[in-house]
């Protein structure tokens, strides 16, 4: 799969031996094993992995606590280097399943799984050691970590987890329980819309690895944001629609459809900034094709990570969510964002606004509000939701007009220093996001030394 808003990784696969055979062959051999390739060229003479500037160890399972025990032994490999450290479902910890390790490890003698047991002493020295590096800061590290939500093997009804998040979420502020996903298809996106390629994709943008952009000016790097903050407000065209949105969304809920790419989340985001609103975001973009209860029950997963397994009817999820924002409201107050809701017919948009509207009635003695956002737009916004429009007003978002693109084009150009020769703007269609991605390709013939 590939994704142009990464521009040009280079990729090197590393691999340590683990079969049920391995007997004695540890955490410490396999560490051994993967910094060993990564010091060494290729059969082709490439220069090896390790000459690259910028490293990000995407790790699955037992690869984190590898990828981990190598940093902390070799730490002079990596010093005046930027390390990005990705762990995904990793058992930083151990796994609480006790078939897990201690089947494996008693009939074979296999060490890895042995040392892979709650709180081995392995684990536990690994884990104090990293955590000492971090504090040092002797290696400039940041990174992420992603846990399951499921059990194993499609298993109903059950909240075991091969590995939990006490023992996947331990040394970094950015993680993220990854809906709908188990051990194995965590690392396995069906698409880029997947919310564990998208999780990965926000970390490698906002640390400006792999990417032209980290060899220019944060100007250009702010020009060509992929989600917005605060400081990407002068590199923002501030449209009529958009300030007729911050006036709104501190009065009512709201709901943006619209086609895709022509801004709906950016407008929504800096409307909560500029009206300095606390809220919780959430993403659906990974329950296409799911149901309505599907979409309601990756809500309450979003909000709740301790919610493992689903809801037994949509009633029960809708009461759910509502005691789980009444009880976290702050002054009684609480404002919820969710976009790229699946929605692909007109049965399912009024499904899903009756919901909305029962979870909004249900909350209506505290100060609840929830901006939604989707590409699906009813036949007729009035007639669907005439009455929820006294507390859920819904807009539809246009494609942008000439006017609107070519200046999003000068405001670019300005800080890009990159002109738009031969381009016909009508090829844009009124996409903003269309503009940003010819920018990039732009940036992306350009030499890289990540």
């Amino acid at each position: 799969m590939k994704d142009k808003r990464i521009f040009k990784p280079s990729i090197f696969l590393a691999e340590f031996y683990t079969e049920a055979v391995s007997n004695d062959y540890g955490i410490s051999e396999c560490a051994k094993e993967v910094h060993s390739q990564l010091m060494r060229k290729d059969e082709n003479g490439n220069f090896p992995p390790i000459s690259k500037e910028n490293i990000i160890f995407v790790t699955h399972s037992t690869g984190g606590i590898i990828a981990r025990y190598i940093l902390d032994s070799y730490r002079a490999t990596f010093r005046n280097k930027k390390i990005g450290l990705c762990l995904y479902a990793s058992p930083s910890y151990g796994s609480k399943i006790p078939f897990l390790g201690r089947l494996l490890s008693k009939v074979t003698n296999h060490q890895l799984a042995q040392e892979l047991n709650w709180a081995s002493d392995i684990l536990k020295d690994i884990d104090d050691r990293f955590n000492t590096l971090l504090a040092e800061k002797s290696i400039n590290i940041t990174g992420i970590e992603a846990f399951e939500n499921k059990a194993p093997f499609n298993i109903p009804f059950t909240r075991y987890r091969v590995v939990n998040k006490d023992s996947a979420a331990r040394y970094f502020n950015n993680r993220k329980l990854i809906p709908n996903s188990d051990h194995s298809s965590i690392v396995k996106p069906t698409s880029a819309l997947c919310a564990s390629h998208e999780f990965l994709l926000d970390y490698i943008t906002d640390e400006a690895f792999c990417s032209p952009i980290n060899q220019k000016s944060s100007d250009i790097q702010n020009a060509l944001f992929n989600r917005y903050e605060p400081k990407h407000k002068e590199y923002t065209i501030i449209r009529d629609v958009d300030a007729h949105l911050t006036q709104t969304i501190s009065q009512y809920s709201i709901w943006i459809c619209g086609e895709s790419g022509t801004g709906k989340t950016t407008s929504i985001f800096r409307a909560l900034y500029e009206s300095d609103i606390d809220f919780k975001y959430i993403s659906l973009g990974s329950y296409i094709g799911s149901s309505v209860h599907e979409i309601f029950d990756g809500i309450l997963t979003e909000l709740d990570e301790e919610v493992y397994a689903e809801t037994h009817n949509i009633q029960d999820c809708i009461k759910q969510i509502s005691s789980f924002i009444a009880n976290k409201a702050d002054e009684d107050e609480y404002f919820l964002f969710v976009e790229e809701i699946p929605i692909s017919n007109n049965d399912m948009f009024v499904d899903f606004s009756n919901y909305i509207f029962a979870l909004i009635n249900s909350l209506s003695h505290i100060n609840f509000k929830i901006a939604l956002s989707s590409i699906y737009r009813p036949n007729e916004l009035s007639n669907e939701l005439t009455k929820t429009s006294e507390v859920l007003k819904v807009k539809e978002w246009v494609p942008w007009s000439n006017d609107e693109i070519r200046s999003l084009i000068k405001l670019i150009e300005k800080h890009t220093g990159i002109g738009l020769v031969d381009v016909d703007i009508d090829t844009f269609g009124g996409i903003p996001r269309l503009v940003k991605n010819h920018f990039k390709d732009e940036l992306s013939r350009q030499p890289v030394k990540a």
